[in-house]
């Protein structure tokens, strides 16, 4: 069982979640409040490096292969990868309209 995802979410434990909508070792969604963004990137920034694509930059023809069977990604998105040797991450943070709320969904593959 690998716990890297439950690793990660347990870094920003005292970031409030709005709510969980899947956690398992494989897939995490969760809804954050995005007030509270800039703090999740700086955990995730400590464990995985630098987004690959931060939010506002627009994303390029890798950001988008990768994504695609997720849902993809656009420019107001923020997308983490961080390769090992076995598996990867990757991390989408996707804002709403509402400029309250953020998508959170981290994958392990």
């Amino acid at each position: 069982m690998d716990t890297r995802l439950v690793d990660l979410v347990k870094g920003c434990q005292g970031f409030k979640v709005h709510e969980e909508r899947h956690i398992s070792y494989e897939r995490i969604e969760l809804i954050i409040y995005r007030k509270d963004m800039e703090n999740w990137v700086a955990s995730f920034t400590k464990e995985l490096g630098p987004a690959i694509k931060p939010e506002g930059q627009k994303p390029d023809e890798n950001h988008l292969k990768i994504t695609e069977s997720f849902g993809g990604i656009n420019e107001f998105q923020t997308l983490f990868r961080k390769e090992f040797e076995d598996k990867e991450v990757l991390i989408m943070m996707w804002p709403w309209g509402d400029e309250e709320h953020v998508t959170l969904h981290m994958i392990l593959q």
